[in-house]
């Protein structure tokens, strides 16, 4: 038994190697599983300064339901001008703050003609300690001002993460099963389990870099106010192991590639429909279980909590209970249902 034991990890620390030596020498892969990333991020950029850069200088209201904390805080921003209900010039601020009474979310309503930088209000407002879940936008026609970045930031993440778990591990399967390289393997001692998990190291590495950019995004950006670091850790590796549990299930039984990186063009698409992105939350909410059957929402809504401060649908409990059923669930289905050649049925 333990000769079978050393045999097996041995066979393993072989395959990862064999992983990492065929990831470096093969640019191509690289480019494939990266641009998928690369592109959502640099789309989002794009929009976020097509829809919400430009803004004029905030000439802010501040009502007497506003707490002193708060007013002192924007007060002591460069770049925003304050004034107080009793100033006698009034009438050429383009942004003004209310609350509806102790313990409500305050809301900032911005002028739809001289249209201010609000993003820069709501930083103030949460380095002043308020959630962002807390702040409400809108303009003085009643519509909705969404930050496109921050509420998108999970979706470029788990763009990345799909990128590499289907067209970086599935994909590959999918072509040594056509080409009879998984035949071969199938006479071998390796067991199903092995071929799977040594395809993960490298691509751990990849999904840790993106992880690092999209961080520091976020950092810059302003967006971590007040949030737990901690939680936000676990959310990513819950969703890194959740994704790719879907990605080893494609790979156990995957015999196109082509079609499994077409599938993987879908997923940044299925995110959008589904996150409220394209379609906004209010207009689903005559059918709001919609959204709970979409496991990518869970996946966003549970990073989103620490990484953008958005509250999710569901309590972040529930969300990585939901991760780790369907984690492990899928890894044993991956491992039951393996195929060793494309005949296999």
């Amino acid at each position: 038994m333990t000769h079978s034991k050393t045999t097996s990890g041995t066979a393993l620390q072989l395959l990862v190697r064999a992983n990492f030596k065929e990831l470096v020498r093969d640019s191509r892969s690289l480019i494939s599983m990266s641009v998928f990333f690369v592109v959502t991020i640099l789309v989002l950029i794009a929009l976020q300064a097509m829809i919400n850069g430009g803004g004029s200088t905030p000439r802010l209201l501040l009502t007497d339901s506003v707490e002193s904390k708060v007013t002192d805080q924007l007060d002591a921003v460069n770049g925003i001008e304050t004034r107080n209900a009793a100033d006698a010039d009034t009438d050429a601020v383009n942004a003004e703050l209310t609350r509806e009474g102790p313990g409500a979310g305050y809301t900032v309503v911005i002028s739809s003609e001289d249209r201010p930088d609000w993003l820069r209000i709501v930083e103030a407002l949460e380095s002043a300690g308020v959630p962002h879940f807390e702040i409400t936008v809108v303009d003085d026609e009643g519509s909705s001002q969404i930050d496109f970045l921050r509420q998108n930031l999970s979706l470029a993440l788990l763009t990345g993460y799909a990128a590499i778990a289907f067209v970086g591990t599935a994909a590959p399967f999918a072509r040594m099963r056509n080409e009879g390289v998984m035949t071969m393997l199938g006479t071998t001692p390796v067991r199903a389990r092995d071929i799977l998990i040594a395809h993960a190291p490298p691509r751990i590495l990849l999904c840790r870099v993106e992880t690092m950019i999209v961080l520091g995004v976020a950092f810059f950006s302003g967006y971590m106010h007040g949030g737990s670091w901690l939680r936000l850790i676990v959310s990513l590796l819950l969703a890194f192991g959740f994704i790719f549990s879907i990605g080893f299930l494609l790979a156990a039984r995957a015999k196109n590639p082509d079609l499994v990186t077409q599938l993987a063009g879908l997923v940044p698409i299925i995110v959008l429909f589904g996150s409220g992105t394209v379609i906004p939350i209010p207009y689903l909410s005559d059918v709001p279980w919609v959204r709970y059957l979409i496991p990518t929402n869970w996946m966003a809504d549970a990073i989103n909590l620490d990484l953008s401060g958005i509250a999710p649908t569901l309590p972040w409990g529930l969300l990585w209970a939901l991760m780790i059923l369907g984690t492990v669930v899928l890894l044993g289905l991956s491992i039951r249902l393996f195929n060793w050649n494309e005949s296999d049925t």
